[in-house]
């Protein structure tokens, strides 16, 4: 990695809009709203939560967007990245969740699973799993405020947007338990 690409990287981290408000203002504005409205989708087609009437009595956790430009190996743009997360931090230990952990691999396996391969003259690949979070299901009762910006992602009004709520029914991201649900499935 030469410099260059470093210092853009850290530039280009800066430049991330903090905001769904700086992002729709930026000069990226269209690009973030189309991440924001695949993101949008594909919580909606995974099925990730159920609209709900506000419960009485319920701490109900917040919602926020992060923002992320993802570069291309040498540095140019490649795409730009809205996710939607819970703000986690706000979940009650016993009510919204009991275990938190996410498993990993040991280094001893995979410092035996690259000399295996050095060994027999294999290459190395890695994969990732698109949306890996969202295939675990929360066993628990969790509801997350609706996002604010949602109305000027889709291009239309919602229905009683204030008085309702996202019932979470698979492990998204931000959420305590999102790591163990996934391990779980």
């Amino acid at each position: 990695t030469d410099s260059n690409e470093i210092s853009g990287l850290a530039v280009n981290q800066l430049n991330d809009p903090m905001t769904p408000k700086q992002a729709l203002e930026s000069p990226y504005a269209e690009d973030w709203k189309k991440a924001m409205l695949e993101e949008y989708n594909s919580l909606e087609k995974n099925k990730t939560w159920t609209l709900v009437d506000r419960p009485e009595g319920k701490t109900v956790v917040g919602s926020r967007w992060v923002f992320r430009t993802k570069l291309k190996a040498d540095g140019t743009v490649e795409r730009r990245k809205a996710r939607l997360v819970a703000k986690g931090f706000t979940q009650i230990p016993g009510t919204h969740y009991n275990e938190t952990y996410t498993s990993v691999a040991r280094l001893s396996s995979i410092r035996f699973v690259i000399a295996l391969a050095a060994e027999r003259n294999l290459e190395l690949e890695q994969l990732d799993f698109t949306c890996a979070y969202l295939n675990g299901e929360i066993e628990e009762e969790i509801y997350m405020e609706v996002p604010k910006e949602i109305e000027t992602i889709l291009g239309r009004k919602t229905q009683d947007r204030e008085n309702k709520v996202s019932r979470i029914q698979k492990a998204l991201y931000g959420l305590k338990q999102s790591g163990r649900m996934w391990y779980k499935k």
